[in-house]
């Protein structure tokens, strides 16, 4: 009897190690909100060649990056300043209004080391004084992005996609820009069937 209770010991002990460590191959961490966001591919999973690549103040342009991930299942990056911007409207728009006038490029904290393995980059934002936050500027002249393929998307708040997609043009000369795609900042949370007909519509021609 003493030896078929080591016997069963030491089978339960070798299924419940299989068992761990199964469990520890498959399990994964997955990003439930902008905190959280994966800014890394997972060397387990194929290559992709898409990027969405965005800005978010107040959670409405992170809300329309987690429809085009879904819908594409390309990777999500954040682009965050070093000093975020001031959380009171008026002086949030103060610093906005002189950023662009004196043509700032604010300094952001993480940049995308294998930008080179992407082809197409999805680029996020809100519409700040008629166009694109500085910030995102500061990307775009950081990175190389000659010969890509960039898609803009915004949320603003009445005045639609404004001069954004001929200013990122301008600032990066070498790149393929698409039109644009824009809604609401109320509406951007219950967005996802008109960015999946907006994806369905887009070309990639050139």
């Amino acid at each position: 009897m003493k030896r078929v209770s080591i016997l069963t010991f030491a089978v339960l002990l070798l299924l419940a190690c299989t068992f761990s460590s199964f469990a520890a191959e498959t399990a994964t961490d997955i990003p439930n909100d902008e905190d959280t966001v994966m800014t890394t591919q997972d060397e387990s999973s194929s290559a992709s060649t898409s990027l969405i690549v965005y800005f978010s103040h107040t959670g409405n342009t992170f809300a329309l990056a987690k429809h085009i991930q879904e819908l594409t299942d390309a990777e999500l990056f954040k682009i965050e300043p070093v000093i975020p911007y001031p959380e009171v409207y008026e002086e949030c728009v103060s610093q906005a209004r002189t950023e662009l006038a004196d043509e700032v490029f604010p300094q952001i904290a993480e940049h995308v080391e294998d930008i080179a393995s992407y082809d197409i980059i999805y680029l996020g934002y809100p519409i700040w004084i008629s166009t694109i936050p500085r910030p995102v500027a500061t990307f775009l002249v950081e990175h190389d992005l000659e010969g890509k393929t960039i898609i803009p998307f915004c949320t603003y708040g009445g005045g639609g996609i404004s001069n954004s997609v001929a200013d990122i043009q301008a600032l990066v000369p070498q790149a393929i820009v698409k039109d644009g795609f824009g809604v609401t900042g109320t509406r951007a949370m219950d967005a996802k069937d008109a960015v999946s007909e907006w994806l369905k519509n887009l070309t990639m021609d050139e």
